[in-house]
């Protein structure tokens, strides 16, 4: 598939598991995750998670709907289940440092990962205007923000190489590792790209930044072709 048609899938998946009705049973909720016949089929967790913490937040910021969830699913998807939650923080424009207390360094990196992809995602003009960040995130996770900023610019752009780099140049230096990191996770994440495109990135200046993140985004990985060329890539870059 192309990366047209699997970012597609990806923004279908997420929009699944973010409509779920919330009154169903977890085991009702796995049987429809089971259902998915597709190598990006976690991305519902991701949308899933999302809406449960937006239903918590309206009951009062009531959030054991969503802890519920979180212990039910954890073992396989804390991963997807805290960038689930960082989005909802966005969404609502609330910052998440107060509920962290409790996650690991680990868990409150997704969770910044996911707001800064929610950022990115439907505010990405509002940061393009003076191409700088919210300044109400912790230094510790700003980076992470801006991976997850930066995963949002392969879709937002679709795949588009040359609009990518023109906008990631325009960030402050500081910036620019971290935002291609995160693009390459998206890239290797997306995949759908032919072994030309594969070629071209191998010859981009963010080269190592871009395998930075194709190294964070393999071992989640299931789809065994984006596997290969990125074992080949990783090998011969």
């Amino acid at each position: 598939m192309s990366v047209e048609k699997n970012t597609a899938s990806i923004k279908s998946l997420f929009e699944k598991g973010y409509s779920i009705d919330t009154s169903l049973t977890f085991e009702e909720i796995e049987l429809l995750y089971q259902g998915i016949n597709s190598v990006h089929s976690f991305v519902f967790i991701e949308g899933l998670s999302a809406r449960f913490a937006l239903h918590s937040f309206e009951k009062k910021n009531d959030l054991s709907a969503w802890n519920e969830l979180y212990h039910y699913f954890q073992l396989n998807f804390a991963k997807q289940l805290n960038i689930g939650f960082g989005w909802a923080f966005g969404e609502l424009n609330i910052n998440p440092t107060d509920y962290l207390t409790n996650f690991s360094e680990e868990n409150q990196s997704w969770v910044w990962n996911g707001y800064g992809y929610f950022v990115g995602t439907l505010k990405r003009r509002s940061v393009l205007r003076t191409f700088s960040f919210p300044d109400n995130i912790p230094n510790t996770y700003l980076h992470i923000f801006i991976q997850g900023f930066g995963r949002s610019l392969w879709y937002g752009y679709k795949g588009n190489v040359d609009k990518i780099t023109k906008v990631i140049s325009s960030f402050k230096e500081e910036c620019q590792n971290d935002l291609w990191v995160g693009l390459g996770v998206a890239i290797a994440f997306v995949g759908g790209l032919s072994k030309q495109e594969w070629s071209v990135l191998k010859s981009h200046s963010a080269n190592k930044e871009l395998l930075k993140g194709f190294e964070l985004a393999y071992p989640s990985l299931k789809d065994k072709e984006t596997k290969k060329f990125l074992e080949e890539f990783c090998l011969h870059s």
